[in-house]
């Protein structure tokens, strides 16, 4: 399905420049609205490696008064996280009523990873899958605001971005964080 998205659309700098203002006052409004209503407000970016999610997650903070919003990123599970079920690591972080959570990667992304490595069964995975539902179904009537974001590439383009930086000492915590780059579909 995402094969078939145009890659070539593009907006010249000027024009790209004066639409992100113009979202990031959006944005700005909607916080404070948010704050002033108690909503909590949940962003989840997900992607494929090298797909530029921390780049957007940073465009969109740059709009956002730091005192209402938390990044987190999730790496490998702790031990302890392990021993829960695999929503739990993600709950623990979820905002409070009037603040934004911005999440880098979600219960979306163990779910690709645990099926695509082939370490459950379907029974398991959809059961996993379940779960999830019931997680955002809950935050949903408790009155969060989910935003799902999706940033995709073409396989071309996330396997240069991935070459220049496996040689870039710089670059390298791009990729540290991944479990193991089931998210990297060209190799």
């Amino acid at each position: 399905m995402l094969e078939s998205l145009n890659l070539n659309v593009s907006l010249d700098k000027k024009k790209y420049k004066d639409r992100m203002k113009s979202l990031g006052l959006e944005l700005e409004y909607l916080q404070r609205e948010a704050r002033t209503r108690l909503v909590p407000v949940l962003l989840l970016f997900e992607g494929w490696d090298a797909s530029g999610k921390g780049d957007s997650i940073a465009s969109v903070v740059q709009y956002l008064d730091p005192r209402g919003f938390k990044v987190e990123v999730f790496g490998s599970p702790s031990e302890e996280e392990k021993l829960r079920p695999f929503t739990w690591r993600f709950s623990v972080k979820l905002p409070e009523r009037g603040r934004f959570g911005i999440f880098n990667f979600s219960w979306y992304n163990i779910l690709l990873q645990r099926r695509l490595a082939g370490r459950v069964g379907k029974d398991a995975w959809y059961a996993d899958l379940q779960h999830a539902n019931d997680l955002e179904r809950q935050l949903s009537d408790d009155g969060t605001v989910i935003v799902k974001i999706w940033l995709h590439i073409s396989k071309k383009v996330q396997g240069e971005r991935l070459k220049e930086w496996e040689g870039d000492e710089a670059q390298h915590w791009r990729g540290g964080g991944a479990p193991t780059r089931l998210m990297h579909r060209g190799r």
